[in-house]
């Protein structure tokens, strides 16, 4: 068997995962399911660093709230430090030039894990797929729904993928004074809901 067979069989078998079918809340009076993929070497090894890549924008309309992607960095790594991972937020290029979100949507396992910073094995990738928000008399609310997949960049494979929404609103004076508090709070709500399906690595 060629080397490239042989790698590729390889990461075919370390990406053999669980997937879980999880009943999730999406609005009030409103259910669904979402599949959420747990390899079983995620579950057995004692992973706590992550490299979070650029956050991969694919909403229908990538101008409107474009620090979006800044945000979702930074709730996620809160939430991830507060379960016991080590999110590192270290640049991310190829020999030639930075990666950017647009090219981090086209690949596949293999691909991303080729941009690996040396150091680095498991990669997060988070994408953000809508961003709705609603402005009335009473006050402001912002709807959003992500996912998310690591990427094991030694077997080349996906180890983990989920998604999740979530949903803030403010009213009266309180969405006076904060502004657009509500975005940054569905975004880390949605990271809280994202990452409840990883293992939890708080020392007991």
């Amino acid at each position: 068997m060629r080397r490239a067979d042989r790698r590729g069989a390889r990461a075919a078998l370390a990406a053999l995962a669980v997937v879980i079918a999880v009943p999730v809340a999406l609005t009030a009076g409103c259910s669904s399911t979402r599949k959420v993929t747990v390899s079983q070497a995620l579950i057995d090894r004692d992973i706590r660093n992550l490299q979070l890549m650029p956050v991969v924008d694919i909403r229908p309309d990538p101008f409107d709230a474009v620090n979006v992607a800044t945000q979702l960095r930074s709730a996620s790594k809160r939430v991830l430090e507060r379960q016991g991972y080590q999110v590192s937020l270290e640049p991310v290029s190829t020999p030639e030039r930075p990666v950017s979100a647009a090219e981090l949507r086209r690949m596949d396992a293999a691909q991303i894990s080729e941009l690996a910073p040396a150091g680095h094995r498991y990669l997060l990738v988070l994408y953000v797929e809508r961003l709705d928000r609603g402005y009335q008399v009473t006050g402001e609310s912002s709807r959003v729904r992500i996912r998310g997949r690591i990427v094991d960049a030694e077997e080349r494979a996906e180890i983990w993928h989920d998604s999740a929404s979530a949903e803030s609103a403010l009213t009266g004076i309180l969405s006076v004074l904060t502004g657009p508090g509500t975005k940054y709070e569905a975004l880390y709500q949605a990271a809280r809901n994202l990452f409840r399906s990883l293992p939890d690595r708080r020392k007991r």
